[in-house]
């Protein structure tokens, strides 16, 4: 009969390797968050104007008018404030020359944006043309410019009117009355020779 100790195991303990966790990847640069942070708003930023974004040449809006409606303007607000707490901490003397020229064209554009629709009585005063979705505006781009197929454009053309009267009645909804009366008031004459 053979003896087995006590202390020593039956058979070898199986060891499980130790499987180390690569090493955290190092934080993104101000380069690589700026970049990933200016992408996004390019993606996002013509949802907001679909108009607009026609006439800078996205066309995957074609098919829809802006939202003018006081719950559209506050959207914008919105968004607008989500990007401006987005691009602050981003330190902008780490950026590469050309990504600090574009960090601060994005700044200037959200700032302006946030100050052109923070102003309520202008907005109240002319919602349309506090964009770039003025209704001529809206189709003549469809129209002027050949970057798809005839039947493509009418077909977007057709769906832009077909959303007109909810952007007018946006547009009346936030209308202040006394812009009628601007707008129908006759000119001055000069009172100076010429």
């Amino acid at each position: 009969m053979s003896r087995r100790c006590c202390c020593a195991p039956a058979r070898p303990l199986l060891r499980k390797p130790i499987r180390r966790r690569p090493p955290p990847p190092p934080p993104p640069t101000a380069d690589q968050q700026f970049e990933a942070l200016a992408q996004r708003y390019l993606q996002e930023a013509p949802e907001q104007s679909p108009v607009g974004a026609t006439s800078l040449g996205d066309h995957r809006f074609d098919d829809r008018l802006d939202d003018v409606s006081a719950a559209g303007w506050q959207a914008r607000l919105t968004f607008t404030e989500l990007y401006l707490a987005a691009l602050e901490p981003i330190d902008r003397g780490k950026l590469s020359r050309a990504n600090q020229v574009d960090a601060l064209l994005l700044l200037h554009d959200l700032q302006y944006d946030r100050w052109r629709i923070a102003d309520a009585a202008a907005l109240a005063l002319e919602p349309a043309a506090s964009t770039r979705a003025s209704p001529a505006t809206a189709l003549y781009n469809l129209l002027a410019r050949e970057f798809a197929p005839a039947p493509e454009r009418l077909q977007n053309l057709g769906k832009r009117l077909d959303e007109m009267p909810r952007f007018l009645a946006q547009v009346r909804e936030v209308l202040d009355p006394r812009a009628s009366r601007r707008c129908t008031r006759k000119p001055r004459r000069s009172r100076t020779p010429v």
